[in-house]
């Protein structure tokens, strides 16, 4: 599956376009599949050196940035399906089918370069989603990171222990009647959201969702985030077998 990057499935854009009636995902769904296709083909091509370069030096492989379950893009600020997406590092949410192939969209966020703020942007008529989602059926413990860069990462090194999935920022709220399905049947719900005000709070907000949630701390002295540890030099995998041994899991 991850050789294929620039094979997309036909989509009749003529019914697509108009049948976008408000700013609700419905409207939006094969546009959004466009933008995936597009965007994803374009971070493979010449435009897209310096945002891989980008991706890389934050840990994540070809293989990750490729998966099916992430399908990472690049856009160098145009319009795709006659929808504006901004100059940056495209990460779209959404479920796959059982080919694998992209579902449901729940939103397409824009991580803009360093210097344009705010760092991030959803395109219009985008909604909560949990990132990720896909790659935690069947399994027992579940680690929830703060963002995508942070869950993508950890389930490149640490894939093989837990499932890992985000809501995309510590101040969105799980919503358990759309993604309860996906870890209804979990042991334990680890939560490893940034160390600060905001990562407190989200993972105080995880405890009233399930009995079975532990916040779990970065380890110390490397940065906030799991980007930072693996950064400074932590191997992750080894960090996630420490922190199931600490939690007696």
């Amino acid at each position: 599956v991850h050789g294929h990057v620039g094979q997309v499935r036909p989509i009749n854009l003529t019914a697509t376009i108009t049948a976008r009636q408000n700013d609700q995902p419905d409207g939006f769904q094969a546009s959004w599949k466009v933008i995936i296709d597009e965007c994803q083909s374009l971070l493979w091509s010449d435009k897209g050196k310096g945002a891989r370069q980008y991706l890389h030096d934050r840990g994540l492989n070809d293989k990750t940035l490729q998966s099916p379950f992430f399908r990472v893009g690049y856009s160098d600020g145009r319009k795709v399906a006659d929808i504006w997406v901004d100059r940056g590092i495209v990460l779209p949410c959404f479920s796959v089918d059982q080919d694998s192939q992209v579902e449901y969209v729940d939103y397409i966020k824009i991580r803009h370069s360093e210097n344009v703020m705010p760092k991030y942007r959803k395109l219009k008529g985008g909604r909560k989603g949990l990132f990720g989602a896909d790659t935690v059926r069947g399994s027992d413990i579940v680690i929830v990171t703060e963002g995508e860069f942070d869950a993508m990462l950890l389930y490149q090194e640490a894939g093989d222990l837990v499932g890992v999935c985000t809501l995309g920022s510590a101040t969105d709220r799980f919503d358990w009647g759309r993604y309860g399905r996906y870890i209804g049947f979990v042991k334990w719900i680890l939560i490893a959201y940034d160390l600060d005000d905001a990562g407190d709070l989200g993972a105080e907000a995880w405890k009233e969702v399930s009995g079975r949630v532990k916040r779990v701390k970065i380890p110390d002295g490397t940065g906030k985030d799991i980007t930072d540890a693996w950064k400074s030099g932590v191997n992750l995998s080894d960090w996630v077998m420490d922190v199931l041994r600490e939690n007696g899991l």
